[in-house]
Protein backbone atom coordinates (compact mmCIF):
# COMPACT_ATOMS: atom_id res chain seq x y z
CA UNK A 1 0.00 0.00 0.00
CA UNK A 2 1.17 3.51 -0.69
CA UNK A 3 0.91 6.30 1.88
CA UNK A 4 -2.22 7.64 0.19
CA UNK A 5 -4.19 4.38 -0.09
CA UNK A 6 -7.65 4.43 1.43
CA UNK A 7 -9.10 1.65 3.56
CA UNK A 8 -12.80 0.79 3.76
CA UNK A 9 -14.26 -0.38 7.05
CA UNK A 10 -16.68 -3.31 7.26
CA UNK A 11 -19.25 -1.25 9.21
CA UNK A 12 -19.77 1.26 6.43
CA UNK A 13 -18.36 0.32 3.08
CA UNK A 14 -18.89 3.88 1.86
CA UNK A 15 -16.82 5.55 4.59
CA UNK A 16 -13.28 6.45 3.60
CA UNK A 17 -10.48 6.40 6.16
CA UNK A 18 -7.01 7.72 5.39
CA UNK A 19 -4.59 4.85 5.86
CA UNK A 20 -1.55 6.95 6.74
CA UNK A 21 -0.78 10.65 7.13
CA UNK A 22 0.92 11.60 3.86
CA UNK A 23 2.39 14.70 5.51
CA UNK A 24 4.05 13.06 8.51
CA UNK A 25 7.65 14.09 9.13
CA UNK A 26 8.85 10.57 9.99
CA UNK A 27 7.57 7.06 9.30
CA UNK A 28 8.10 5.89 12.88
CA UNK A 29 8.90 7.52 16.21
CA UNK A 30 12.51 8.62 16.61
CA UNK A 31 14.35 9.41 19.84
CA UNK A 32 17.69 11.12 19.45
CA UNK A 33 20.18 10.67 22.28
CA UNK A 34 23.40 12.26 21.04
CA UNK A 35 24.50 15.45 19.34
CA UNK A 36 25.96 13.41 16.47
CA UNK A 37 22.63 11.70 15.77
CA UNK A 38 20.86 15.05 15.75
CA UNK A 39 23.44 16.68 13.46
CA UNK A 40 23.33 13.73 11.05
CA UNK A 41 19.59 12.99 10.86
CA UNK A 42 17.59 16.02 11.96
CA UNK A 43 18.31 18.27 8.93
CA UNK A 44 16.30 15.91 6.69
CA UNK A 45 13.38 16.03 9.11
CA UNK A 46 13.63 19.81 9.44
CA UNK A 47 13.53 20.12 5.65
CA UNK A 48 10.25 18.17 5.61
CA UNK A 49 8.85 20.40 8.36
CA UNK A 50 9.78 23.57 6.47
CA UNK A 51 8.37 22.21 3.21
CA UNK A 52 5.10 21.33 4.91
CA UNK A 53 4.94 24.76 6.55
CA UNK A 54 5.32 26.29 3.10
CA UNK A 55 2.07 24.70 1.88
CA UNK A 56 0.13 24.24 5.15
CA UNK A 57 -0.73 27.50 6.97
CA UNK A 58 -1.98 25.68 10.08
CA UNK A 59 1.24 23.71 10.35
CA UNK A 60 3.25 26.92 9.80
CA UNK A 61 1.41 28.59 12.68
CA UNK A 62 2.03 25.65 15.03
CA UNK A 63 5.69 25.39 14.00
CA UNK A 64 6.28 29.11 14.51
CA UNK A 65 4.65 29.05 17.97
CA UNK A 66 6.22 25.90 19.46
CA UNK A 67 8.53 23.85 17.22
CA UNK A 68 9.47 21.43 20.02
CA UNK A 69 5.81 20.53 20.60
CA UNK A 70 5.26 20.03 16.86
CA UNK A 71 8.25 17.69 16.64
CA UNK A 72 7.06 15.72 19.69
CA UNK A 73 3.57 15.44 18.20
CA UNK A 74 5.15 14.10 15.01
CA UNK A 75 7.06 11.45 17.03
CA UNK A 76 10.47 13.12 17.19
CA UNK A 77 12.18 13.42 20.58
CA UNK A 78 15.35 15.43 21.11
CA UNK A 79 17.75 15.18 24.04
CA UNK A 80 16.71 17.34 27.02
CA UNK A 81 19.63 19.71 26.48
CA UNK A 82 18.54 20.60 22.92
CA UNK A 83 15.95 23.02 21.63
CA UNK A 84 14.61 24.11 18.25
CA UNK A 85 13.76 27.66 17.30
CA UNK A 86 11.77 28.86 14.31
CA UNK A 87 12.86 32.13 12.74
CA UNK A 88 10.99 33.97 10.03
CA UNK A 89 11.93 37.55 10.67
CA UNK A 90 12.05 40.31 8.13
CA UNK A 91 12.41 39.22 4.52
CA UNK A 92 14.31 36.06 5.39
CA UNK A 93 12.96 32.65 4.51
CA UNK A 94 11.72 30.47 7.39
CA UNK A 95 14.56 28.81 9.27
CA UNK A 96 14.78 26.07 11.89
CA UNK A 97 17.78 26.23 14.22
CA UNK A 98 18.75 23.48 16.66
CA UNK A 99 20.71 24.53 19.73
CA UNK A 100 22.47 22.56 22.43
CA UNK A 101 22.70 24.02 25.92
CA UNK A 102 25.21 23.13 28.60
CA UNK A 103 23.88 22.91 32.18
CA UNK A 104 26.91 24.83 33.50
CA UNK A 105 26.67 27.65 30.97
CA UNK A 106 24.27 30.37 29.86
CA UNK A 107 25.42 30.01 26.27
CA UNK A 108 23.94 27.74 23.63
CA UNK A 109 25.78 26.14 20.72
CA UNK A 110 24.19 25.82 17.30
CA UNK A 111 24.08 22.18 16.22
CA UNK A 112 22.48 22.77 12.82
CA UNK A 113 20.27 25.20 10.96
CA UNK A 114 18.12 24.76 7.91
CA UNK A 115 16.47 27.17 5.50
CA UNK A 116 14.33 25.90 2.65
CA UNK A 117 14.91 27.69 -0.64
CA UNK A 118 13.04 26.99 -3.86
CA UNK A 119 14.59 27.93 -7.16
CA UNK A 120 12.72 28.06 -10.41
CA UNK A 121 14.60 27.17 -13.58
CA UNK A 122 13.77 27.26 -17.23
Amino acid sequence: MSTTDLVLTKQDKHALILYQDPFSLVDENITFTTREEVAKNLPDICSRALARSWIDKGFYDMLSQDPIAVFRTQGITLPDNMTITFDHSGKNRPKLIVYETNPNSKFKVRVCALTLTMMAQR
